[in-house]
């Protein structure tokens, strides 16, 4: 099986809460962020 590791990115944190609940249920590795910034910081800061 392939493990999955998922970047969700949205300003509202209810919908990023039940995103991640749905992808945590099915084994998926989830990091949430609050906007585009922070992703590509956090993108440079994992490769």
């Amino acid at each position: 099986m392939m493990n999955y590791w998922i970047t969700v990115v949205d300003d509202d944190a209810m919908c990023m809460a039940n995103t991640k609940s749905i992808l945590t249920e099915r084994n998926m590795r989830v990091s949430c962020l609050r906007s585009g910034v922070n992703f590509m910081s956090f993108v440079s800061a994992t490769s």
